[in-house]
């Protein structure tokens, strides 16, 4: 699986991004404010988080920055698994049921998700 390019993945646009994760299921499983507990990974701190979790142990991916992270999460989720979760979880067909562009938006929105 090839990542694209922090330069390519820096062309998404976050709004668009935050309509598309809204309308798909990445919503109805990964909260994006607060502290409780969802069902899948809270993102509400995805875009400062993202850069260190491809330095832990465990992570098998292929990212060398925190947006190819995401990318990678979105189109090829079992790459790292977050502890206390289990795989298989997240959908893995994303990448042929989303656009290019709609995949580079939600990770634009995604990496705008700082928290505070």
């Amino acid at each position: 699986m090839a990542l694209l390019s922090d330069e390519e993945l820096a062309k998404g646009d976050p709004v668009k991004g935050q309509q598309i994760f809204a309308s798909q299921a990445c919503a109805a499983c990964h909260q994006v404010t607060g502290t409780e507990q969802p069902v899948c990974p809270n993102l509400s701190t995805i875009g400062t988080q993202a850069a260190t979790i491809i330095t832990e142990a465990g992570y098998q991916g292929q990212a060398q920055s925190g947006p190819q992270y995401l990318y990678e999460s979105i189109v090829h989720p079992a790459a790292f698994i977050v502890a206390g979760f289990n795989d298989g979880v997240m959908p893995n067909n994303f990448a042929a049921t989303l656009s290019q562009e709609q995949i580079v938006d939600i990770v634009a929105y995604l990496n705008s998700l700082k928290g505070g």
